[in-house]
Formats: structure tokens, sequence, C-alpha cells
């Protein structure tokens, strides 16, 4: 798939996905040296939503490595088992599996047996992230509900 296919089929995904309701961001800084004029990852964190930083991740993963798809397959108590996709795409019938896989990053096109240290550390931080963002949402939320 082409870059300007992916960026139409990212368009279109976003356009007909259900977003998290946290307020809007402020403007990303200007790209540095060898960082896309996207959002910075960084700028998610920083002004509030676990989620979004989870989804933007994912997306930018997606496109600097020309992937087709990734998910993210995590257990995070209160939530239980949880599956991200790339571009916030529903399972629909769940093809793939996801809800019954082992937690972990899964790309397609498949890059198994391409088990460099770099693709398991990417995928070690991918997890971890996903996890220490949909806690941080958990405490938000009660956070919020008990100081309401």
């Amino acid at each position: 798939m082409s870059k300007a296919e992916h960026t139409a089929q990212k368009n279109t995904a976003q356009k007909n996905t259900v977003h998290d309701d946290t307020t809007p961001e402020p403007a990303a800084p200007a790209a540095s040296e060898g960082v896309e004029p996207e959002r910075r990852l960084d700028d998610h964190a920083r002004f509030g939503s676990g989620i979004a930083t989870i989804y933007e991740a994912l997306d930018r993963l997606v496109s600097l490595r020309e992937l087709s798809d990734a998910a993210l397959v995590v257990d995070v108590a209160p939530l239980g088992r949880q599956v991200l996709r790339a571009g916030r795409r529903p399972l629909r019938d769940d093809d793939a599996g996801l809800l019954t896989r082992d937690p972990g990053l899964y790309v397609e096109p498949s890059t198994e047996g391409a088990d460099t240290p770099d693709d398991l550390l990417v995928a070690e931080l991918m997890v971890t992230l996903a996890q220490l963002g949909l806690q941080h949402d958990v405490a938000r939320m009660v956070h919020e509900a008990t100081h309401a």
C-alpha cells in the first residue's frame, strides 16, 4: 500500500470512528529534525489522554513501518482484556483472533521471524505504553468521580 493510499485510508477511518471526549489539545511545537510534523506522542501524554496517546503511537507505527494494521492486546485491571487497533478500527468479527491472543503487539503484514532486538523492544514498549495509558485514564476517571 502506498503512503498516499494509507493516508486516505487513515483519514476515512478517523471520520468513521468515535473518538474519546478529552478536551482539545494545543497545537504541537514545530517538528524537530527526524520527527514527522504530526503531533508528537509526548504532547498527547502531557495533555491528558492515555488512550489518545496509545492510538497515536499505533498510527505512527503503521505509518513509519508501512503496515496495513497494528493492534495491541493488553490486560489492565479493572478493565480486563483490551484490544486497541490502529485507526481506532473496531474488531468486528475478530477474524485475527486478537481477543484470545496473549498480550502483545500484532502487526500486518506479520513480521514473524524478524525478532530483532529493535522489534522486540518496540513491542515491549508499545504494550507498556498501553498498560500505563489505560491505567492513567482509569485513575483520572476515578479521581473525577470522587471529587465531583
